[in-house]
């Protein structure tokens, strides 16, 4: 990055407009590291009630990135809502929801023993959770819902497009290895949380 779209983002990042600063990154092609959460709202229709039966994603995966990383410091907060998982590293082109512990562990498949039952109108918010430890993936979601007796298949994606998620690049002890990438850039306390080049 040039000095000009360096001082462009970070003017971006103190205003404190997420919304633009998102919108910087989706447009370079940028995709998240370990873990994409993907807010989904679910609604039974006007019509009749819908039963929620999978939710997979399904995925083309291959290594890691290693182009330009943004290696951020700064903390995030917890959700206290219902959360899917989805193991982008398990084999073949589909990763089922998976059941995520407090401690953010995946604990088995969640809709092997439940479905999510939606009355007419109602609605309930989900978070779905990508993560991937060793690939780069895209993937889009799939919903598998059964409607006026009929199974449905609801696609979510990123307008159109895939999402993407990658894994970090890491040392043998398993920190994040900014010399593996062609460039890196990282956002700390030391810089006042202002992106700067590192490598």
């Amino acid at each position: 990055m040039s000095s000009q779209e360096l001082n462009e983002l970070n003017r971006l990042e103190e205003k404190g407009e997420v919304g633009e600063v998102e919108s910087w990154f989706e447009e370079h092609g940028s995709a998240a590291i370990n873990v994409l959460r993907v807010k989904v709202v679910v609604e039974g229709t006007p019509e009749s009630g819908v039963r929620i039966t999978q939710v997979s994603a399904r995925k083309k995966c291959a290594p890691p990135y290693r182009g330009t990383l943004f290696h951020s410091l700064a903390g995030g907060a917890d959700d206290p809502v219902t959360r899917l998982g989805f193991d982008l590293d398990t084999p073949g082109g589909v990763s089922i929801a998976q059941k995520i512990t407090d401690e953010w562990d995946f604990a088995g498949p969640f809709f092997a023993e439940k479905t999510i039952s939606l009355k007419r109108g109602e609605d309930r918010v989900l978070y779905l959770y990508a993560r991937t430890n060793d690939h780069s993936c895209s993937f889009r979601f799939v919903i598998d819902a059964l409607a006026h007796g009929t199974q449905h298949e609801i696609v979510i994606d990123d307008h159109g497009r895939p999402f993407k998620v990658t894994a970090r690049l890491v040392d043998a002890a398993g920190n994040p290895d900014l010399s593996q990438y062609t460039v890196a850039y990282t956002s700390d306390e030391q810089s006042g949380y202002k992106w700067r080049r590192v490598h």
